[in-house]
């Protein structure tokens, strides 16, 4: 059983396909349980949203949880159930390529997952590994503890890569930064929602998602300037966008040389839209990050272009590697406003790196490096900028 997100539905079949040729397949889509399944295919796909209506049906020889970040949240329903499915499986395998950035908060229920009882419970495992302190309200878990106990004993259950250990293996990975520049009038209308940010306090989340999808829109001239150089040139792009009116916006401009997936979009639909996009020699196909950083194959593409940034940048390092391909060197290309605000995010974003550079996040510290190294923009006042990274930090 392959229990994966949605998303992911379209590859895991495909990869079955290929693998094993011939071998039924049985993917469940509804919400209606089915005692005979295990009679209908030696290979079952479950997906994360669905798979608190399956449970415990069937014994399990191996269980395969793609995407496990997703169960990080040992109090969801998809978590419930999945522990109750891996209690049944003779063998249960997990795989992540995203960063588990909490511990013990994300990492406790993953590997309790994996090894039933053998981590204690959550306060057990928190109060030996997290880096309890005592706060007025509680404890609070704050970091690593006993990092060379924890470390051998994960090495029990886990097989860990990081970036750091393997990229002299992996094929090169080039960035580049386009300014787009804002002429004065834009500037002005910019400066006023800045100016917000500092002064309406209360309502600065809306003030600043009211910026953020102004200045995408007026970034579209130039992301569209440099996604035509591509099609031009007889080759296909992967566009990135954060907002969904900016992705149409983008594909209503390209006019029948780009497809399109969102959340609005079903997800037989998504994957038809990716299946034509890799038909098509010189396409674009434009993404929301919300629904293409995770387990969807975009190599087709070898330039992916990001007309929009993410608050986190794990986020912006997984969309990245959507167009990863082992055999051949991959480009990326951001877009990024000359504006006060947009330098700042981007500083904002580096500082979030810097702290979490221990992990390895690979990727994501390339890509916020060469974002950073682009922006030579006013000197940041303290205040101002330790108001932006407390915000960018907010929004994870």
């Amino acid at each position: 059983m392959v229990v994966a997100p949605l998303s992911a539905r379209g590859v895991w079949l495909g990869w079955i396909k290929r693998v094993f040729p011939g071998v039924p397949v049985v993917a469940l889509v509804g919400k209606k349980i089915d005692s005979q399944i295990k009679a209908q295919g030696p290979i079952v796909f479950v997906h994360y949203d669905i798979v608190h209506k399956w449970q415990a049906l069937v014994k399990i020889g191996t269980l395969v949880l793609d995407e496990a970040h997703a169960l990080v949240n040992k109090d969801t329903k998809r978590s419930k159930a999945v522990a109750v499915l891996s209690m049944m499986a003779e063998k249960v395998i997990a795989a992540t390529g995203t960063p588990i950035w909490d511990l013990p908060a994300d990492l406790w229920n993953l590997i309790t997952t994996l090894a039933p009882a053998a981590w204690g419970s959550y306060w057990d495992f928190g109060r030996r590994y997290g880096a309890p302190e005592e706060t007025g309200y509680g404890v609070k878990f704050t970091g690593i503890s006993n990092r060379d106990e924890l470390a051998p004993r994960l090495s029990e259950i886990m097989q860990r890569r990081l970036w750091q250990d393997v990229q002299a293996d992996l094929p090169r990975v080039s960035r580049s930064v386009v300014v787009a520049d804002i002429d004065d009038d834009t500037s002005k209308k910019l400066d006023i929602i800045a100016a917000k940010l500092r002064t309406e306090r209360s309502n600065t989340a809306a003030n600043l998602a009211a910026y953020r999808s102004q200045i995408s829109l007026f970034k579209l001239p130039t992301v569209l300037r440099e996604v035509r150089k591509v099609l031009d040139a007889g080759e296909p792009v992967v566009v990135w966008a954060w907002h969904k009116h900016v992705a149409e916006a983008l594909r209503a401009k390209l006019e029948g040389q780009a497809y399109l997936i969102h959340g609005n979009i079903a997800a037989h639909k998504r994957e038809a839209e990716i299946d034509a996009w890799r038909a098509h020699p010189n396409a674009a196909l434009i993404v929301t990050m919300a629904v293409g950083r995770e387990a969807l194959d975009f190599s087709h593409a070898h330039l992916a272009i990001f007309a929009e940034l993410d608050w986190v940048p794990a986020i912006i390092g997984q969309a990245e590697m959507r167009t990863f391909d082992a055999s051949r060197a991959m480009n990326i290309l951001f877009v990024v406003a000359s504006h006060v605000v947009e330098q700042r995010i981007v500083r904002a974003l580096v500082s979030k790196l810097n702290a979490s550079d221990p992990l390895g996040l690979g990727a994501a510290i390339d890509a916020i490096d060469a974002l950073r190294d682009a922006i030579d923009g006013p000197k940041d006042e303290p205040d101002m900028q330790r108001f932006f990274d407390d915000l960018i930090a907010s929004m994870d």
